[in-house]
């Protein structure tokens, strides 16, 4: 029993490659018309909708297409509610309104179905900052979800309810709907709903005040528990120690704090993220700077100008790093701060409050 799941896996891998290669083979061959791949593709779906936003639509009609295939009305409302984020992640919100009522229509009495309709109807609220529809939806979706037994669909929708939670109550109230998230979301489900998680409790926190950082420490490491023993999710484990590493900064363990960085710094190298390995770079020579170590500040410097491709503004604040901790001048903090400042990346720099950047925009975080 467990041999023939483990082939059917497989099976499913396979032609996620197969459609990856080539998305037109989806609609038009038979292997493709299946429920466990149509599921598949749907989490494909939401996990590459951040990476490309213009081809959202395009996948999702695609989603439908098959979903319809199968005769299945549940596939069908999902394959649907992918097509409403699709729409409303390039802002055409009156297509995704059009779709979304349609379907709820399709959906009408099955929980199965509605669950995530109304997921996605709270987001598309919380995309035009209609923040307490949104909240509405998502304690809806919640509600449908535990009807169901769905603990994943729950973490899901936490997900996105910290976000309005936040700006309807607070930082407590968001941060503790983030941290139910990390915990009830699987294994199986695609990496982008742990990195929202990580992404927002970084983004509340920015906006926090010291009490969090003791109580989200201790999350952070609930969480990496959790992490033991599963496979993959080498994004999510990097944002989780760069999070932690900034986070153990902020209440004084410096020496875990650099470690925490320095393992999510190697992490980022190998994993070819260019921008966030400025970005850490300049967490780390913040670090270094507080304990007035200048040689490890033009070693973090002089690694990222060895080792990746960066160039203009980046480049030259980059060089004069090297050359300002070189000479051991205290100009060195202004132009970590530059640094910092010049790439755009989800994770806020927390080590000082004062420069703690606004959280206003949660369209990179919401999924």
């Amino acid at each position: 029993m467990e041999e023939s799941k483990d082939w059917r896996r497989r099976r499913v891998r396979f032609l996620l490659t197969k459609a990856e290669r080539n998305l037109d083979r989806v609609t038009k061959d038979k292997e493709f018309w299946r429920p466990r791949f149509c599921r598949a593709f749907f989490d494909w779906c939401d996990e590459n909708a951040f990476d490309a936003p213009n081809l959202a639509v395009k996948r999702a009609s695609m989603a439908v297409e098959i979903a319809e295939k199968t005769n299945d009305r549940h596939l069908v409302c999902r394959a649907m509610g992918l097509l409403v984020s699709g729409h409303r992640m390039v802002s055409e919100f009156e297509e995704a309104r059009i779709v979304l009522n349609n379907a709820l229509a399709l959906a009408e009495g099955c929980s199965c179905c509605l669950c995530d309709l109304y997921r996605r109807k709270g987001l598309l609220h919380l995309y035009q900052a209609d923040n307490e529809e949104a909240h509405k939806f998502f304690n809806l979706a919640i509600a449908e979800y535990k009807n169901i037994e769905d603990t994943d669909g729950v973490g899901r929708t936490l997900v996105s309810r910290g976000i309005s939670h936040f700006y309807l109550v607070g930082v407590d109230e968001a941060l503790a709907d983030e941290d139910r998230a990390l915990q009830l979301l699987s294994s199986e489900t695609p990496q982008i709903f742990h990195l929202a998680a990580l992404n927002n409790i970084a983004g509340f926190l920015a906006l926090g005040d010291e009490r969090h950082f003791s109580r989200v420490s201790q999350h952070l490491a609930n969480f990496r528990e959790k992490l033991k023993g599963v496979d993959g999710f080498s994004s999510v484990r990097v944002r989780l120690r760069w999070i932690d590493g900034l986070v153990l900064a902020r209440i004084g363990e410096y020496r875990r704090a650099i470690q925490m960085l320095e393992n999510a710094q190697g992490a980022l190298l190998r994993l070819r993220q260019d921008p966030e390995v400025v970005a850490i770079s300049a967490d780390l020579s913040r670090l270094y700077y507080e304990k007035e170590n200048y040689r490890a500040i033009n070693r973090v410097a002089s690694k990222c100008l060895r080792t990746i491709d960066v160039q203009g503004k980046v480049r030259s604040l980059l060089e004069r790093l090297a050359s300002f901790a070189a000479r051991e001048t205290k100009r060195t903090l202004d132009v970590i701060t530059s640094l910092r400042a010049a790439v755009d990346v989800p994770v806020p720099c927390l080590i000082e409050a004062a420069k703690a950047p606004k959280f206003t925009n949660p369209e990179p975080l919401a999924c």
